[in-house]
Parts: C-alpha cells; sequence; structure tokens
C-alpha cells in the first residue's frame, strides 16, 4: 500500500479524499485494505468532518469492503515496495486537547466523576421546591374562585402545567408547543383574575376583622335582641301590653329605629374602609408578576430535566475536572 506512516497530516477534504481514492486503487493484499477500512471508520468518527464528508468517506470504504470481497480483484494490482506493504495501520491527523484540560479517559480515574444522576437530582430538587412554591400560592386563588378542591384544583393545574411541558421537551412539535402556550395563556389569565378576586377576599376579611366593625356588629346584635325583645312583649296576648297603642309608638318603633341606625351605620363603617384599600395598588400586580414568574420557571426546569434525562450524553457523559464550565464528553 501506497499508506504514510505518518497519517494523512493536515490534508484538505478534497485532497484527503484523492489521496484515499488512490489508496484504494493501489492496495494489492487484504491487509492494505483492512487498514484502509480502519482509518476510514476512523475518520467518519471525527466532528470536524461535516455529514456529506462522512458520507464520501462511507462510499470509499463500502468500495474497500466489495474489493476486500473480490480477491480477484486484487491480482490485478501491481506489486509495490515492500515498505509500504508492511505500513501498520495508520492514525488520521486528529486535533489534540488542550493540555491544561487533558485528563486521563479512564471513567474510573482520579479527577472525573460520573455525570448524569447529581445534575438530574439538582434539577428535579429544583423543580419539587418550586412546585411547593406554587401549590402554597395557586391554593387561594382556587379557593376564592370558588372550586370545590382548591388543594387538588392546584395540583391538578400543576400536574397538566408538567405534563405538557415534559411532552414538549420529549417530542418537540406544533402540538407540544400549542399545548405549552395553551397552558401559558390559561396560567396568565387565571393568575391576574385570581390574584384579584383572591385580593377582594382578603380585603373583605380584614375589613371584618377591623375593631370598630366588630364594635358596631355588637351593637347591632344587641340592638336586634332589644327590638325582638319589645316586640314579643307587644304581640304576646298574655302580655300587659298586648297591642297597646302607647307601647307601640314609645317603645317598639323607636327599638326598632336604633336598630335600623346601628346597621346603617355598620354598612357606612364597611364602605368606608373597603374604599381606603386600593385593590390596584403596585402589590397587586408585583404579586400577579411573581406567581407567574413561578410558573415559568417550574416548566422551564421541567423542560430542562427531561432533557437531560433523554439526552444520553447528558444521562451517562463524564464531567472533566478543572475545564471551564463542565464539558459533557461521550456516551458510555
Amino acid at each position: 500500500s501506497s499508506l504514510p506512516k505518518s497519517g494523512f497530516g493536515d490534508l484538505v477534504f478534497a485532497d484527503l479524499k484523492q489521496r484515499l481514492e488512490e489508496d484504494l486503487g493501489t492496495a494489492s493484499s487484504r491487509k492494505d485494505l483492512e487498514h484502509l477500512i480502519h482509518s476510514l471508520s476512523a475518520l467518519m468518527k471525527e466532528e470536524t468532518y461535516t455529514e456529506q464528508e462522512r458520507y464520501e468517506f462511507k462510499k470509499i470504504r463500502q468500495r474497500a469492503y466489495d474489493k476486500r470481497r473480490n480477491p480477484k480483484s486484487l491480482s490485478n494490482v501491481p506489486n509495490l515496495n515492500p515498505e509500504h506493504l508492511e505500513t501498520p495501520q495508520y492514525v488520521p491527523n486528529v486535533p489534540k486537547p488542550n493540555p491544561k484540560h487533558l485528563k486521563d479517559p479512564n471513567p474510573t480515574a482520579k479527577g472525573i466523576r460520573p455525570i448524569g444522576l447529581f445534575p438530574i437530582m439538582g434539577l428535579v430538587a429544583a423543580c419539587i421546591f418550586v412546585g411547593c412554591l406554587l401549590l402554597e400560592q395557586t391554593i387561594p386563588l382556587y379557593s376564592s374562585a370558588k372550586f370545590p378542591d382548591p388543594a387538588l384544583a392546584s395540583v391538578g393545574a400543576i400536574v397538566v402545567m408538567i405534563g405538557f411541558s415534559a411532552f414538549h421537551a420529549l417530542s418537540p412539535s406544533w402540538l407540544s408547543m400549542f399545548l405549552c402556550v395553551y397552558v401559558c395563556v390559561y396560567e396568565i389569565g387565571f393568575v391576574a383574575f385570581g390574584t384579584w378576586k383572591n385580593e377582594v377576599v382578603i380585603a373583605r376579611n380584614e375589613v371584618e376583622a377591623d375593631a370598630t366593625v366588630l364594635w358596631l356588629q355588637e351593637k347591632v346584635s344587641k340592638a336586634r335582641g332589644d327590638y325582638e325583645e319589645e316586640r314579643a312583649r307587644f304581640e304576646n296576648p298574655e302580655s300587659k301590653v298586648f297591642k297597646n297603642g302607647w307601647f307601640k309608638s314609645k317603645i317598639v318603633n323607636p327599638t326598632w329605629q336604633g336598630y335600623q341606625e346601628a346597621q346603617e351605620k355598620l354598612a357606612r363603617t364597611i364602605d368606608h374602609l373597603e374604599v381606603e384599600r386600593d385593590l390596584l395598588d403596585p402589590v397587586l400586580m408585583l404579586k400577579v408578576a411573581y406567581r407567574l414568574a413561578l410558573v415559568f420557571l417550574a416548566m422551564l426546569l421541567v423542560h430542562l430535566s427531561v432533557g437531560l434525562i433523554r439526552n444520553k450524553e447528558g444521562s451517562r457523559g463524564t464531567f472533566v475536572d478543572g475545564a471551564p464550565g463542565f464539558r459533557l464528553a461521550s456516551y458510555q
């Protein structure tokens, strides 16, 4: 064979292809063809060549296979220099790694640790943590929206969000993209409306817990009790004031008027306190932004987690210590 001992050197693809075809044409023994096939297989694994260039290597290798299966084709090739015939298999010109980051290729050697477990565990833990935060934030919204079981409804919404995000990570398509957009639009609308509705409920509860309102409620309750007591005396046939006009005008009616005035004062106080609470203040907008950020973060973490599990290089490759950032090595 005319294969040089030093490999191909820094030949460009066109020259390299021509050189390989010449080596195929001048191969005079089965050993020469074995060397050529081995070298072509190594070239096809290099990432420096494009898919088209690797395809050209594959076609030349197939021709070498065909020639090896036909021993008669070797008899027509003239014998070459014995030094070339005894040439051992050559190694293609592969770019050398940076010596600063060069490590022992043995996965069990010092300085290399298996990946897949720790990154995935970290992302899964982050998903669970963000999911718990999101669950804690959405239960009050579903409660304000009058869902029969707010906790179960919140869990269902999170499951739908996780399912659609994982589906898009596993099978990117227009359908999965549509489902993700659908979830985002739903969450934006529900979080905005639910937060506003929840703030109304919170404001109402704060008003009902106000000290002045509680005092007025007690006053209304007492006034109602007095009125019902006097009215019962007026309508009791055994009472001395049964159907007594004077008792009605001097006792029953004033008692009713006092009860009515207490109710009106309570209503005015509640309206005044509710007006003082601006439900469209910036805090409401910040709550909406925070809850939507949790939604999008949860979807992103789910997408990254499923993508890393799906990626064979990410699940069974290696980290190289000392290199800037991290690098995913080849599938083991």
